[in-house]
């Protein structure tokens, strides 16, 4: 029920933000700015050292946008952005962090019964891209993204793999994730909605202090202006 209720109001809002765009702001305005959402699951490029350790197939997570375009009309070229993006990244997987504050960050399997087990990372991140727009309003966008790290969190309700105790616990601030990340993105669409890749060439964790973990994000994204 509660998802029902976030996806209805993520619909209205889209629905309020697109009679925004169509009654207030003036073309040069449109133009100038994108404000947008990326909607997508991670699929985790991962060595756990350990072949028990999975992570689920889909890990939704969620981009917020601001853009400010640079008109350029160059051949196929529209315009050069560059803005402010909040990203929140999900992992869920079959096993915990017993120790966050560790040197060296360990996954441990959860044997016993467990309804959820995930970490969560938050960046803010510096997007520039170049796009590609035809009359017929299909675009293509081509960037590169880098991020610092606001914040992290664990997050295990079921059985502790320890003592089998059963608890709702989350935990914040993980030893030994990378501060910065950086990687390419993509969008291929027509008009508001588009089809939006990101790959992250950096690790999540510091090299040797924790599971190497790459994420790739696919998805869509909403630009209702």
């Amino acid at each position: 029920m509660k998802k029902i209720s976030i996806a209805l109001l993520l619909l209205s809002g889209i629905t309020l933000l697109q009679s925004v765009n169509a009654q207030v702001l003036s073309e040069s305005a449109k133009r100038k700015f994108t404000v947008g959402i990326n909607l997508y699951t991670t699929l985790w490029q991962t060595d756990f050292l350990n072949p028990e350790v999975k992570t689920r197939t889909i890990n939704q997570g969620t981009d917020v946008f601001f853009m400010y375009n640079i008109p350029l009309k160059k051949g196929g070229l529209s315009s050069f952005s560059a803005g402010l993006e909040i990203r929140s990244e999900n992992m869920y997987t079959n096993a915990t962090i017993q120790d966050i504050k560790a040197d060296t960050i360990v996954f441990t399997p959860i044997k016993e019964n467990y309804k959820r087990a995930k970490i969560n990372v938050n960046y803010i991140n510096l997007p520039l891209e170049l796009k590609f727009r035809t009359k017929g309003g299909f675009k293509a966008t081509v960037g590169f993204k880098v991020g610092y790290l606001m914040s992290s969190k664990q997050k295990h309700v079921g059985d502790r793999p320890d003592d089998n105790k059963h608890v709702n616990e989350k935990s914040i601030k993980i030893n030994q994730v990378e501060k910065f990340t950086y990687g390419p993105s993509l969008r291929v669409g027509y008009k508001w909605i588009s089809v939006y890749a990101y790959y992250q060439l950096s690790k999540v964790f510091k090299s040797g202090f924790g599971p190497q973990i790459y994420p790739i994000s696919l998805g869509i994204t909403i630009t209702p202006f």
